[in-house]
């Protein structure tokens, strides 16, 4: 006598005659028919798997929450998911799904996370009441040009959007993000719109045409801004940046490559823990810091500039200035250059401007050694250290490449001169930069 046929591994879920007393558990659906099983459920607690062999269309109507993740991945052949009703949903994790080209949830509302990578057919989201409460949001290898149905509204954790090469417009509602906010390598013309952002953990923005951050106000760790301007012609950085509600940074303000940038507004910031480089900005001609009283590490400045401006600065640990052609300016006053010459500089202040190129180093006791470079060496210096700056890839690597030159020594020509940001500097700072790639 042959065995009864197992049940349905749906099906099976529910054997008390209550459509939703057992809708729980880990799910695998393959068909229409595994979906339609699961629609009878309103709540269904646990975790629901496309299979890898799922075709074409898979619809879960009915189903209005999901207490876990719905996902699916490497199912090549599936070109449509659905849920008409779903309204929550733990995790929505969609991964390595080369036709899927049609995602329909018309009611989702709130996920606490979503996470979509190599979707290479995907350019539309099918958010229509658009997802807005999200706490992590990955969005990375997809067709999607913008963000058009998620909002990202009040507080998240993170935001990685990636490598997608076809976005061209990234605008979210988010208030805070408590831990990352990562934009790297997207459209070549993306303009990112967070008017609301008030606060972050970390910020990396890299190849955005526009960027508008005008409520944000303290950053915990550090600001990165660079383009790809220099190795891609169809990369452009931004022309201004309003950044005048910023305050505090806990960490590094990085600017890296951004030719095209002519305007910023800093007008707020007075105290950041890290270091403050500006590198390859050569459309600036004004450094203005108004409110700016404390750098804890290297302020680093090199381009065309020809007027610094910080009136309120108190201490600064490190500086290096490079504008050999145009600083200072024949408007500079020796009121607001005073604090060059001051004690505002604690460690190692290298200067190199249109009339003297020297280095300095203040003892423990707070008195300075001066010493002019020679102008083969400032020259070699002057390039080498650019040249490090620009192959910077992270805000860390960065504020320890600045602190490894200013703590290197060594001799420059000969007799007495002593020269405190010398070749040990570079080679070291070069050093700390290529381990970092």
């Amino acid at each position: 006598m042959q065995p009864p046929p197992a049940p349905h591994p749906i099906l099976a879920l529910r054997t008390d005659g209550n459509p939703d007393s057992q809708c729980s558990g880990s799910a695998t659906i393959s068909s229409e028919a595994d979906s339609a099983a699961l629609s009878r459920c309103k709540t269904y607690t646990g975790d629901i798997a496309v299979a890898t062999d799922a075709e074409y269309t898979m619809n879960i109507d009915g189903l209005e929450e999901i207490t876990g993740t719905l996902s699916s991945r490497t199912a090549i052949g599936l070109a449509s998911l659905g849920a008409d009703s779903l309204k929550s949903v733990g995790s929505l994790e969609l991964s390595e799904l080369t036709i899927l080209s049609s995602l329909n949830f018309p009611e989702l509302t709130t996920a606490e996370s979503l996470m979509l990578d190599s979707l290479p057919a995907l350019s539309y989201l099918g958010f229509t009441r658009s997802l807005s409460a999200v706490d992590v949001l990955d969005i990375k290898n997809t067709f999607l040009s913008a963000l058009d149905s998620v909002d990202a509204e009040g507080k998240v954790s993170n935001i990685s959007i990636q490598y997608n090469h076809y976005m061209q417009d990234i605008t979210l509602a988010t208030r805070r993000i408590a831990d990352t906010l990562l934009i790297t390598a997207n459209g070549d013309q993306l303009r990112v719109e967070l008017a609301d952002l008030e606060s972050a953990g970390n910020i990396t923005i890299s190849d955005a045409s526009e960027i508008h951050l005008p409520s944000l106000t303290s950053i915990g760790g550090s600001l990165s801004i660079s383009s790809n301007s220099g190795r891609y012609s169809s990369y452009h950085s931004p022309e201004e940046l309003d950044l005048s509600k910023l305050e505090t940074v806990g960490g590094d303000i990085i600017f890296v490559d951004n030719p095209d940038l002519t305007s910023i507004d800093l007008s707020a910031l007075k105290s950041v823990g890290g270091a403050l480089v500006f590198n390859g900005t050569d459309g600036l001609n004004l450094f203005d810091f108004p409110s700016l009283e404390t750098v804890g590490g290297i302020l680093y400045l090199s381009g065309n500039f020809s007027e610094i401006h910080v009136p309120s600065i108190k201490s600064i640990q490190d500086l290096y200035i490079y504008s050999p052609k145009n600083f200072p300016s024949a408007d500079t006053t020796d009121e607001t250059a005073a604090w060059l010459n001051s004690d505002v500089v604690k460690g190692v202040k290298t200067v190199f401007g249109r009339f003297n190129n020297a280095t300095e180093e203040a003892d423990s006791n707070n008195s300075t050694t001066t010493s002019t470079a020679t102008s083969s060496t400032a020259s070699s210096l002057s390039v080498s250290v650019a040249a490090a700056a620009t192959t910077a890839n992270s805000e860390s690597t960065a504020a320890s490449a600045s602190r490894t030159a200013a703590a290197t020594t060594g001799a420059a020509g000969s007799g007495s001169t002593r020269v405190f940001v010398g070749m040990g500097a570079v080679i070291g700072a070069l050093t700390c930069f290529m381990l970092a790639l």
